[in-house]
């Protein structure tokens, strides 16, 4: 009964509610594989600068419900306007968070993000936010070659300066296994071959930059009472609490 007194609630038939959301795109660049994802899309009418645009059928991003709307032909440079809209009103629209996704660069503005031209040249050893990429959730390989001219009876792979959830080897483009914890080596032994071999580190982020909470120093569990505490206004970049994450020292293959 708990649950149905909520669903079964009933607005006016002339109730209506309208959202905008506002982003900003910097630079030109090739917008038309820009996207946006909106949490069940199927119930909003979605417009962007104006133009009426749909989800598209069976594409989803991380979650089922969350629906990925092709905005590129109609983003432009300057501010754009996302706008979910419903008349009537239902229990079932929530206002929700709208995320952007697409080749680009994400740069600190005087008052919260603009999006700017994607990298023109692979990331470097470093941090991901300080490289235009602050939100970035997913992962991010780094290769070295090592030549080996004798086997030794055992290799390792040190990790020496890194932040992630996890971090993914993989030795001649096979799996080698994870490091995760100190002392943040794994043994490849099986792996390495005489002549060259390539060593990869795919460095894993996290959902704390993508969903926050980015306005309260929150560790540990994330609970829904921590939104209560933004900020009445927008932050400037640097009151955005994201965590930094990236390769920032080598990568070694050690033998023994």
């Amino acid at each position: 009964m708990h649950r149905t007194s909520f669903l079964d609630h009933e607005f006016a038939p002339d109730s209506e509610l309208i959202n905008a959301y506002h982003f900003t795109v910097t630079d030109d660049f090739d917008y038309s594989q820009i996207k946006a994802v909106v949490e069940r899309a199927e119930h909003w009418k979605i417009e962007i600068n104006g133009n009426e645009v749909k989800p598209t059928e069976g594409e989803w991003w991380i979650d089922v419900d969350f629906g990925v709307v092709p905005i590129g032909p109609y983003v432009k440079k300057g501010i754009n306007t996302i706008t979910t809209s419903v008349s009537p009103m239902t229990v079932h629209h929530e206002t929700m968070p709208i995320y952007i996704l697409g080749d680009f660069t994400v740069n600190p503005a005087q008052i919260g993000f603009e999006i700017g031209k994607p990298h023109e040249n692979p990331l470097k050893l470093g941090s991901w936010k300080d490289q235009k990429m602050p939100f970035y959730s997913h992962g991010v390989t780094y290769t070295r070659s090592f030549d080996i001219k004798e086997k030794m009876t055992q290799y390792v792979v040190e990790l020496d300066n890194w932040n992630g959830t996890v971090a993914a080897i993989y030795i001649n483009n096979e799996e080698a296994g994870i490091i995760g914890w100190p002392p943040y080596r794994l043994n490849v032994t099986e792996k390495i071959k005489e002549g060259e071999n390539k060593v990869e580190v795919k460095v894993i982020g996290s959902f704390k930059n993508l969903f926050g909470n980015f306005y309260v120093e929150a560790r540990g569990q994330i609970n829904p009472s921590l939104m209560k505490r933004a900020p009445e206004e927008q932050p400037t970049p640097e009151e955005f609490d994201l965590f930094d994450y990236g390769l920032f020292g080598d990568l070694r293959l050690l033998g023994q």
